[in-house]
């Protein structure tokens, strides 16, 4: 009960605190602004050019879903950020040690923040894909299949609560505005780049892409857009040798390679919920280092 109280708590600063609340989303925020600039038409006239034989409304709509996707899983990976810099904020102002003074152990301030971290992260990841899923109707755009979006469902999921552990571990090893601040703003920045929404992951260099398949950010991105935008895939490519859709699904981040092994899909999720457990781990032992 004293960590729901103290989550509870957790949440109530976040959702009032504007600024962070803002800039825990600029990610995605400047995603939506390099496709609508430039990337989008950019990433269409690619795809619908040349003897391909790819229909450009298809491959308009493919763009489109593959951008919801990369919303939905940069948005899982930012939002932590809050519960860093709340966490800070509290060891900083001397917070932390009135909680101490109360019969509360430090596994409880640990999970109230874990879990207001999550709870915030978890809703905005929702809510982004509420507002992707409402842009595909309203575009007339085919859902994904029942059993996709129940996948894509458990992915945010998961997703959230992996890298809202690793935002709470983090956190809990720094205990400055400015250092919280300066790690937020990498993680930001890197995301994207991580996800492979800012470059697709098949335009870097065989070694680097191997190792960003082996990083939970990839991990997650890929099983997310698997799930929202597959099914965009296989239609653009239904009429085109099966070799087209090997290409594309590599190239625009379907598939997570480790030189040239692909991992299975299991696998991922699999390696998803081991590094959630990691980070969960580290923050249950870092609780007894909850000092200003």
């Amino acid at each position: 009960m004293t960590t729901l109280v103290l989550a509870k708590r957790n949440i109530r600063i976040h959702l009032r605190d504007r600024a962070s609340l803002f800039f825990s989303m600029l990610a995605p925020l400047i995603l939506v602004v390099l496709y609508a600039a430039f990337l989008s038409a950019i990433s269409r006239d690619s795809l619908a050019s040349g003897d391909n034989g790819l229909d450009p409304q298809s491959a308009a709509i493919f763009i489109d879903w593959w951008l919801i996707a990369a919303l939905v899983s940069v948005t899982s990976m930012t939002s932590p950020t809050m519960g860093m810099a709340h966490m800070a904020e509290d060891r900083a102002s001397g917070r932390v040690l009135d909680f101490q003074a109360a019969p509360v152990s430090g596994r409880q301030i640990m999970g109230g923040y874990l879990l207001a971290t999550y709870a915030f992260t978890l809703m905005m990841s929702l809510a982004v894909a509420i507002l992707g899923l409402g842009y595909a109707l309203a575009k007339g755009y085919t859902l994904p299949t029942p059993a996709s979006l129940a996948l894509a469902l458990a992915a945010i999921a998961l997703s959230a609560l992996v890298f809202s552990a690793m935002g709470t571990m983090v956190g809990s090893m720094l205990s400055s505005a400015g250092a919280t601040s300066a790690a937020g703003t990498i993680l930001g920045t890197f995301s994207g780049f991580l996800a492979g929404a800012y470059v697709p992951i098949g335009l870097l260099g065989s070694g680097v892409a191997s190792a960003i398949s082996a990083l939970p950010f990839n991990q997650s991105a890929v099983i997310i857009h698997d799930q929202l935008a597959g099914q965009s895939l296989t239609t653009l490519t239904a009429d085109l040798p099966p070799s087209y859709y090997t290409e594309l699904s590599s190239l625009y981040g379907f598939t997570a390679q480790i030189g040239s092994w692909t991992i299975p899909a299991p696998l991922l999720w699999l390696a998803l919920a081991l590094f959630g457990a990691v980070f969960a781990t580290v923050c249950a032992s870092r609780s007894r280092h909850l000092r200003v």
